[in-house]
């Protein structure tokens, strides 16, 4: 079923091309400008946008929604409903303007079914687009009279995953789980351990990670459920354009769990590529997944600035919109290093989720919700500084909110522990009072204890991943770089010489080129990071 915001989003660009701006690829003021000017209700309904400004302002033009388009310029302003419209008739005609003199004038009329009297719309639009809007228009109405399930009606274009409904998170797990014993008749416990990061970046309720708990530890036995069936549960919990945009997700997801737990390895999608057809994407768009995922984690592990994390996301996006994948779709359960939806306020600039560092916004429906956060406010300002560590900074804030979700995560999986627990104690007691050996209750209470075996592997990849990002963060509070003779004068007072030895001994001389620095090294604890870092402030390195 094609819902109307997703027939304007795909082919209204094959009829207006010039001046016209279709989501998630709308410059974020544009967006904010029109929501504003056309009176809007909700930004993320608006699915196309005619600028018919000479400076780019947004304010005049044609808004388009999925249940009808908005003309205005500074004088007035029109809102027309498609099930209203009967047609959009263009003609032009010759007009006499002076006596021996003619002009050739052009129309364009919107008829309504109800006859009541029409409308020229002309004055918000250029004329040589005239023809082309009353062509797209009645091509829309044309297809929608043949098609019984198509409804006008506005749609979140890209509703974040968390936002979904349980029953939409939990197919869409379930799809995870399935991927990750399909390989090998097994989820072993780095499997697990980003099964559960995935449920606390997609926010699941008690009772839905109750039953993806449950999913794991039965797939074994009873089988998994089939994919074709997950996906209908998936659609029929969302809007058409939702559903669409989020099968990118889900693919990514799929893609980033098999990068992580296979050592970067890529070579082996097998799922992904057994049921590419269900989840609507191309091996061009496949390709551009991958390459995504890759860098994400490149921008995680390598010590990067957030000038390569600027140049890297803008690169990204333009091979996003060649190979027709919604930049912000990719990013609807969040980023694939651990930042959930909600948590990439701080990591806005990492993840190019907006048009505050000056690329366009390339998630219409997430990026001017999440803006609004004091994490986005910091990393704005933090690239404007000229301070060595302030370059580091979106890293930073990117690597809190990491450590965040692998708090979060190992307090869900402690949970899931002991409710296993309380599981065998029921199967051994119950294994007593019957005072005979019963096959099926032995059976269940060796799975049992070969989840809890799991489950505790599960925490403790998340208890190494976490320190390891921990270390991370720790590292981009201490000076890359640092100058001994500076150093020298900085701790020569009696009360701070200890600190030179600390400090010198943190470093090592590394060759770039010609020069010889005095570099971080790599192998220093998270806990004496954390002290280097102190004694940088006492000394105000």
């Amino acid at each position: 079923m094609e819902s109307s915001s997703s027939f304007i989003q795909e082919n209204i660009k094959k009829f207006l091309n010039s001046n016209m701006f279709v989501s998630p690829d709308i410059p974020e003021k544009k967006l904010n400008n029109a929501t504003k000017a056309f009176e809007v209700d909700n930004y993320k309904n608006i699915v196309a946008l005619y600028d018919y400004t000479f400076f780019g302002g947004a304010d005049e033009g044609i808004v388009f929604t999925g249940e009808g388009f908005i003309c205005r310029n500074s004088i007035k302003k029109e809102a027309i409903k498609y099930e209203e419209i009967s047609k959009l008739e263009y003609f032009e005609e010759e007009v006499e303007t002076k006596p021996g003199k003619t002009t050739l004038k052009k129309y364009l009329y919107v008829y309504f079914k109800d006859n009541r009297e029409k409308i020229d719309i002309t004055w918000c639009m250029y004329d040589s687009d005239y023809e082309k809007l009353a062509n797209f228009i009645n091509t829309f109405i044309e297809e929608a009279s043949k098609s019984s399930s198509m409804v006008f009606k506005n749609e979140d274009l890209l509703k974040p995953i968390i936002d979904m409904s349980e029953e939409f998170k939990e197919s869409y797990l379930k799809i995870v789980v399935n991927m990750t014993f399909a390989d090998d008749g097994d989820i072993n416990s780095a499997e697990q351990a980003e099964i559960f990061l995935l449920m606390g970046k997609i926010g699941l309720n008690p009772s839905t990670r109750i039953a993806i708990r449950e999913y794991i530890m039965n797939v074994v036995s009873d089988g998994v459920a089939d994919v074709k069936d997950l996906l209908s549960s998936m659609e029929k919990e969302s809007e058409h354009i939702q559903y669409k945009n989020s099968l990118f997700s889900l693919v990514k997801d799929l893609v980033n769990i098999i990068y992580v737990t296979k050592s970067g390895d890529l070579s082996n999608i097998e799922f992904i590529k057994k049921h590419q057809e269900l989840f609507r994407v191309t091996d061009e768009q496949l390709d551009f997944i991958c390459t995504t995922v890759k860098n994400e984690h490149a921008l995680l592990t390598e010590e990067v600035d957030d000038d390569v994390i600027k140049e890297t996301m803008k690169e990204v996006s333009a091979k996003a919109v060649a190979v027709g994948v919604p930049m912000g779709a990719v990013y609807l359960s969040g980023s694939v290093i651990g930042l959930s939806a909600a948590g990439m306020t701080s990591g806005l600039a990492t993840l190019g989720m907006g048009g505050l560092l000056g690329f366009s916004s390339m998630a219409t429906g997430i990026g001017v919700a999440i803006i609004l956060g004091v994490g986005a406010y910091k990393a704005v300002k933090f690239f404007t500084s000229t301070d060595e560590k302030s370059r580091y900074q979106t890293r930073e804030l990117m690597l809190k909110e990491i450590l965040k979700l692998h708090q979060t995560t190992i307090s869900h999986v402690i949970e899931d522990i002991n409710f296993i627990v309380q599981e065998l104690n029921k199967a051994i007691f119950q294994n007593n009072e019957i005072n005979q050996t019963v096959i099926t209750q032995d059976e269940k209470i060796k799975y049992l204890v070969n989840m809890v075996s799991t489950f505790q592997g599960a925490l403790g990849e998340l208890n190494t991943n976490g320190n390891k990002i921990q270390n991370m963060e720790s590292r981009l509070k201490c000076p890359k770089t640092i100058d001994l003779n500076k150093l020298k004068r900085l701790t020569s007072d009696a009360t701070k010489k200890d600190y030179y030895d600390f400090v010198a001994s943190c470093y090592q001389e590394e060759k770039e080129g010609e020069t010889t620095k005095m570099c971080l090294r790599k192998d220093i604890s998270t806990e004496t990071l954390e002290q280097l870092d102190s004694v940088f402030q006492i000394i105000k390195y």
